[in-house]
């Protein structure tokens, strides 16, 4: 994915009605479906990794703390709302900020330069391979959650941990 344009959702769509030919939907229309289904479902299984919540209190104030995420800014939102995290973090990159979605160095550089620091101020907490690839392209130190993928596929990061609650 390195150097291909990060697609829309209705490029994402239009891609799949075009394969599968689906000539009776519109791609407006399914992403309205889909955002309307996450907001119907979403919520209620939300829930934050185990540690998240100590490691937050233990950052903010004493550092700037920004989130970068493939996702889209609607679900970002949610995710915000639901749990009152706003007022912790300085800036957030979401997936329709950006031109080249990770494992590009893109959106990572877009938050650094967003927060105004140095790649060699700043230190990525990740949990996915392309996030890991996109942060070290990008020039950043990063650690490693064990959350979503097994150590052996993290390596590539400096520190790897199994909980947030290790990142301190």
């Amino acid at each position: 994915f390195i150097g291909v344009p990060f697609p829309s959702l209705l490029g994402i769509f239009a891609y799949l009605i075009s394969k599968y030919n689906l000539a009776s939907h519109q791609p407006e229309e399914l992403v309205k479906q889909k955002n309307d289904l996450y907001r119907e479902f979403a919520p209620d299984r939300l829930c934050l990794f185990p540690g998240f919540t100590e490691l937050l209190s233990f950052l903010y104030p004493a550092y700037q703390i920004a989130l970068t995420t493939s996702s889209w800014s609607s679900s970002q939102q949610s995710v915000f709302e639901k749990f009152k995290l706003d007022s912790f973090f300085e800036t957030i990159v979401t997936r329709e900020m950006v031109t080249y979605g990770k494992p590009h160095p893109e959106p990572y550089l877009l938050t650094l330069e967003r927060l105004g620091i140095a790649p060699q101020e700043a230190i990525v907490i990740e949990d996915s391979i392309n996030g890991i690839s996109a942060a070290k392209s990008a020039g950043i130190t990063t650690i490693a959650v064990t959350h979503s993928y097994p150590r052996e596929k993290l390596n590539q990061a400096d520190y790897i941990v199994d909980s947030l609650h290790e990142v301190k």
